[in-house]
C-alpha cells in the first residue's frame, strides 16, 4: 500500500497553481521594464536592479505598490539596511 502525503500534494498543486500567472506577469514586466530583473521564487515575483540601482528599484516600487497583479499584488518596503525590497505576492 502507498502512502499518500496530501500535505505534499497539496503544497506541490498550490505552488503550480500560480505558476503560469506568475511566469505572465514576470514577462510582462520584463518587457516593459528591461533595466529591472524579474525572479519568480516560490509563490511570488522578486525584482532587483542588475546595477543594484536603489532609486530604480524605488520608483518601480512606488508605481506597483498595492497594484494588482490578478491573484497577487505589488510589495514595496524600503528597510533600512537592506534597501529597496520590491515583490509580486499573492493577495
Amino acid at each position: 500500500m502507498d502512502n499518500f502525503d496530501v500535505y505534499e500534494w497539496n503544497k506541490k498543486r498550490y505552488l503550480n497553481e500560480g505558476k503560469e500567472e506568475l511566469e505572465s506577469i514576470k514577462k510582462d514586466l520584463e518587457d516593459k521594464n528591461p533595466h529591472l530583473n524579474f525572479r519568480i521564487n516560490r509563490d511570488e515575483i522578486r525584482v532587483s536592479s542588475p546595477t543594484n540601482n536603489q532609486q530604480d528599484l524605488a520608483d518601480f516600487g512606488g508605481k506597483i505598490h498595492n497594484k494588482g497583479f490578478g491573484q497577487y499584488k505589488g510589495f514595496h518596503d524600503d528597510k533600512e539596511g537592506r534597501g529597496e525590497i520590491v515583490r509580486i505576492i499573492r493577495k
